[in-house]
């Protein structure tokens, strides 16, 4: 598997394992990230302008 490569400012995703992926974009500014257990609820709240990204693994 290949590492992010980024270029001009946008991220290029290609077969990147999960965990890469995750800990990439929970490192920026301005992102959280919330882990769950398998089988566990997680409401969300979000105020203002947002992208929700659900990874299961």
């Amino acid at each position: 598997m290949s590492k992010i490569d980024v270029q001009d400012q946008n991220v290029i995703v290609k077969k990147i394992w999960t965990r890469i992926l995750v800990d990439e974009l929970k490192s920026r500014e301005g992102v959280s990230c919330t882990e769950i257990a398998p089988y566990d609820c997680l409401e969300t709240k979000i105020s203002g302008p947002a992208i929700i990204i659900t990874v299961i693994d």
